[in-house]
């Protein structure tokens, strides 16, 4: 009789889980030594282009499973969610004071025209900012800024 995938998958665990037991303090010597943990150490560091590199490829190939599980952990973990993004804010905040104050200066003087600089939309307007220091910029609709920002337009 053929085997699930699940039931394979479960033969594989059981014989881990006994092979763990019978070889239990080969295993725990083998994670807790110094030596290891140092060796593992140096290693990563010689190849450090190789791990990034990978840690890049696989990121981009998995990209939508990573999304996927990134929601579904905030909607797991809503009040954990909250109280981080409440904290990014503020680090936002405390790391580029004069973007906030070019930022609320466009909102509190209503410095966005009536329509898009690229597009002519008039749904989802934002202000980019070209100079923050003298509040300089030009009004642009969301999906156009989003574009500007990726390098896929260029601001005229």
């Amino acid at each position: 009789m053929a085997l699930t995938k699940e039931q394979r998958k479960e033969q594989k665990r059981e014989y881990a889980r006994e092979d763990y037991h019978k070889n239990k303090d080969k295993y725990k010597r083998f994670r807790a030594t110094k030596e290891l943990r140092e060796y593992m150490k140096r290693y990563r560091e010689k190849h450090k282009k190789y791990f990034q590199e990978y840690k890049r490829k696989w990121h981009i190939k998995n990209r939508n499973k990573i999304i996927k599980k990134a929601k579904k952990w905030k909607q797991d973990n809503p009040e954990r969610n909250l109280k981080l993004e409440r904290e990014k804010k503020k680090r936002y905040r405390s790391n580029y004071p004069e973007k906030i104050k070019a930022i609320n200066y466009a909102h509190i003087n209503n410095q966005r025209d009536d329509n898009c600089s690229q597009c002519n939309s008039i749904i989802d307007l934002e202000f980019h900012h070209t100079d923050y220091q003298n509040n300089k910029g030009f009004t642009l609709c969301r999906s156009c800024h989003k574009e500007l920002h990726k390098g896929d337009i260029i601001a005229t």
